[in-house]
């Protein structure tokens, strides 16, 4: 049986780790990388010096470390991304909606997102809680229609439901606390 390869993008707060999470409920095996990366950084006295001596500090990670909102961007990021194909791809947004589309608040997230979403031979899933629909941040990322899935919370509200599924969007709601009848995520 083929392993896929999954990459899960977003900023904070945007459910990767939720995700991460219901991944894991259902039998995948997850590596965080931002989290060995940032435990190395912050806490491998060696790797700093080694990594700030050689490179800089911009050189953390291979990219810029953008601390507002705990995310890897850059040109070196960007070069090292440009690399790799995606059976999937996961994305956190700051808000979705079907005119403006995923949005995510700055230009340097938006390119990392852009880049994966055009690398990924399969499913383009955007994790986000009800609360982002409707909400519109500065940089789109992707259209409504380049989307397969939303995975979701149960807050979310039967018209925006409807309108995801309109748009061929397979909505998918996690841990949900309505009788409804929704498919589940699959392997």
């Amino acid at each position: 049986m083929k392993k896929n390869k999954i990459a899960i993008t977003g900023n904070i707060g945007s459910g990767k780790s939720t995700f991460s999470e219901y991944l894991v409920q259902r039998g995948c095996a997850v590596i965080i990388a931002d989290d060995i990366s940032k435990n190395l950084l912050r806490n491998n006295d060696s790797i700093k010096k080694k990594v700030s001596k050689l490179f800089g500090k911009s050189a953390y990670i291979g990219g810029r470390l953008n601390n507002k909102v705990n995310a890897v961007t850059g040109s070196l990021t960007i070069g090292y991304l440009s690399q790799i194909y995606a059976d999937k791809t996961f994305v956190g947004v700051d808000g979705i909606s079907l005119k403006f589309g995923c949005t995510v608040p700055t230009n340097a997230e938006a390119e990392i997102v852009r880049m994966m979403i055009a690398r990924t031979r399969g499913l383009v899933a955007v994790v986000t809680d009800h609360s982002k629909w409707g909400v519109v941040s500065n940089f789109e990322v992707a259209k409504v229609d380049q989307i397969h899935k939303l995975v979701t919370d149960d807050g979310i509200d039967s018209g925006a439901y409807d309108a995801l599924v309109s748009q061929s969007v397979d909505v998918v709601i996690t841990n949900p606390q309505k009788n409804m009848n929704l498919r589940e995520f699959p392997r």
